[in-house]
């Protein structure tokens, strides 16, 4: 893809990035991003379908498991310094902040709370 351009123009910036992050993009690191790619969407839609069925104790877990997601994709941008992961991060972050208004306003438990005993 870069070789035509960097033919005519061997400083062109854009194109020596491109070819820079095709040589250091392996196959590990791909088999990596995509597992943890399929991990963190499963388990994000597992915890999120107890929160849509409005599961008590799935509050607390939800944000205990996307603040666990939260320091591990803070450890990988300071590793790695991926926009990507500062973008994760903010969502994960407003999710967070999101499940714990939720969860307030639930209010108390109570006989009827879809989690309690029948």
């Amino acid at each position: 893809m870069t070789r035509r351009e960097l033919a005519v123009d061997p400083d062109d910036r854009l194109m020596n990035y491109i070819l820079t992050l095709g040589h250091a993009y392996t196959l590990d690191k791909q088999i990596f991003v995509m597992v943890y790619l399929l991990l963190h969407g499963a388990i994000k839609t597992t915890v999120l379908l107890l929160l849509v069925k409005k599961v008590r104790w799935g509050y607390p877990l939800a944000a205990a498991v996307f603040a666990v997601f939260i320091v591990l994709q803070v450890l990988a941008f300071l590793r790695g310094h991926s926009p990507f992961m500062i973008y994760q991060t903010a969502l994960d972050v407003a999710l967070v902040v999101l499940i714990l208004v939720e969860y307030r306003r639930m209010g108390p438990k109570t006989p009827s709370s879809p989690d309690s005993p029948a």
